[in-house]
């Protein structure tokens, strides 16, 4: 493929990409909303956090509100805030019964001390208790940079590998939703290694909304939205490469340029964190991704 065809293949790519992303929003930020964001289109997936210290209720309800305004909920369920499984059965019926959805982003939390008998979501997937409660789309927590967890080598590995053959057994579609991703060369290579080892989760990739680096650091710090907190806390060591110019570009391209040249790519699609910026993230989503000029223009004016 001639060169200007192949650059072209990979900015359409990018684009769809951009296109189709699924981002993140918080209870409250719904919840003050009066309507849906004119940027949002219909049918969206929008993953609502529950947050330490909060009810799930708050996330059920703004995941109604999400419901309504056309768009596809995918609630946060963190492992370490179930105090039982009764609660956990609850909760998906919950989900299954009143959102009518069977689709759930599963994360270990950010509890030092589990509420109760899950420690984490290999624990949680392996009870069976969700299953049976209908849920059968689940999103999962990939680590490109490392887990601040899971340390021992090939432990990220070797959990990865047990949720898959839990998803074959029980006739699950499981999908990996990375951690922030600044840097593509250590996203590519994690992509490598799960192909290499036999992993065939379809991954999405984590990144920022338009935000400057500092602005996302105070968000995450303060809120701990989704795998945002424990992922800044572990990289504290690697903020000097923060303060340099980052966009989502950078990243975007080369997972692009994967899909299209390499056989069995893992990568489907990419998901937003806007780090309290829902409105500009949602208007450059809208855009299509604007070029680099454009979006460091913004940042210097945010």
């Amino acid at each position: 493929m001639p060169d200007v065809q192949a650059r072209a293949a990979v900015s359409r790519t990018a684009r769809r990409l951009v296109h189709e992303s699924t981002l993140e929003m918080t209870p409250a930020y719904v919840s003050a909303a009066r309507q849906r964001p004119d940027a949002l289109p219909q049918g969206t997936t929008i993953f609502i956090t529950w947050l330490t210290g909060f009810a799930f209720g708050q996330t059920l309800a703004a995941c109604r509100k999400v419901r309504e305004w056309g768009c596809q909920p995918v609630p946060h369920l963190p492992a370490r805030a179930m105090a039982d499984l009764p609660m956990l059965r609850m909760i998906g019926q919950a989900v299954t019964q009143e959102l009518h959805t069977d689709t759930v982003l599963l994360i270990a939390g950010d509890k030092a001390k589990p509420a109760g008998c899950l420690a984490d979501t290999l624990a949680l997937l392996q009870t069976g208790t969700l299953q049976e409660s209908g849920i059968r789309n689940i999103y999962v927590a990939g680590h490109p940079e490392g887990s601040p967890v899971m340390q021992q080598p090939g432990q990220a590995l070797s959990v990865l590998r047990q949720k898959q053959e839990i998803g074959q057994r029980d006739g699950l579609d499981i999908r990996i939703v990375s951690q922030l991703c600044l840097d593509p060369a250590p996203l590519l290579q994690w992509e490598r290694h799960l192909r290499a080892n036999g992993i065939t989760l379809p991954v999405h990739v984590g990144l920022p909304g338009p935000v400057p680096p500092r602005m996302m650091m105070r968000y995450g710090m303060r809120c701990g939205v989704g795998p945002v907190l424990p992922f800044l806390k572990a990289q504290r060591a690697l903020m000097h490469r923060w303060s340099c110019t980052s966009t989502p570009e950078q990243v975007i391209r080369p997972v692009a340029q994967v899909m299209i040249t390499t056989p069995g790519a893992l990568f489907r699609g990419l998901h937003f964190f806007p780090c309290g910026a829902v409105a500009r993230t949602l208007g450059w989503r809208e855009a299509g991704g604007m070029p680099r000029q454009a979006y460091a223009k913004g940042l210097m004016s945010a």
